[in-house]
């Protein structure tokens, strides 16, 4: 089965993608239907084949958003899941693989360990790590340790009970906003909201009479019968006597 891809050269940067395949013998019974969202910068669309995080257009921003696998017996026509893993999406992202500028391919590190407590999965004992390979067909895989063991260990089989899904199924890829239009009104609006200032003033309508706000409190008010001496304005003026001193009278 190969990638199916919704949209018409959508340049959107965001996208999302599931798989639905059985486990196979190692756990019998077992399906693990999958979903994940991915991040790829705009620029990076514009390139064809594998492209490096690393690469100018990445500067290291490709990145794994999401990724969980859902449990469910294959037995159970409507798939109803029993258990969902849910991964650390900080993962190291390798490549993203672009054509016809639709991402439509990732290579990752492995996601994980995850704990299974589900009966099919072992009821406990089993960790799962999850790793999108670097494929023509764009496959993600499913691995089982006992404990929390490093699945590199499903390679060289020791110690033993490490190992992986026998099928590793191809991601079907979508953009998660079809429309460039779109995706570019969605990154204006979030920087907006970011560089939006708090207004000053709010213009308000009341329905009824207001009083206007008081910012300062009223002056103290008081009466004075008396002042022996000073003035408010003057701090040491005094009062002249009523009577003059004889040296000042008039002659």
């Amino acid at each position: 089965m190969t990638a199916v891809l919704a949209g018409s050269a959508a340049q959107a940067a965001i996208y999302r993608g599931n798989w639905d395949p059985a486990y196979g013998a190692s756990f019998e019974g077992l399906g693990w239907k999958g979903t994940a969202s991915f991040f790829v910068p705009d620029a990076c669309l514009a390139g064809s084949g594998w492209i490096a995080n690393t690469d100018g257009c990445a500067g290291g921003e490709m990145k794994v958003l999401s990724a969980n696998v859902s449990f469910y017996n294959t037995g159970d026509a409507s798939m109803t899941a029993v258990e969902t893993l849910t991964f650390d999406p900080s993962v190291l992202v390798y490549k993203m693989h672009v054509s016809g500028s639709l991402l439509d391919g990732v290579s990752t590190d492995f996601l994980g360990p995850v704990q299974a407590f589900s009966t099919l999965a072992g009821g406990g004992v089993n960790y799962f790590d999850l790793k999108f390979l670097e494929t023509t067909t764009n496959n993600v895989q499913l691995f089982h340790t006992v404990g929390h063991t490093d699945p590199i260990c499903a390679f060289t089989g020791i110690p033993a009970g490490c190992g992986f899904s026998e099928t590793s199924p191809t991601m079907t890829l979508t953009p998660a906003i079809p429309e460039p239009e779109s995706y570019a009104l969605y990154l204006a609006g979030t920087q907006s909201q970011r560089n939006r200032a708090v207004p000053m003033m709010v213009r308000i309508s009341p329905k009824v009479a207001m009083n206007s706000p008081v910012h300062m409190p009223s002056p103290v008010r008081s009466f004075i019968e008396n002042w022996r001496t000073g003035r408010p304005n003057i701090t040491w003026a005094a009062q002249a006597p009523r009577i003059p001193n004889a040296s000042c009278a008039i002659m």
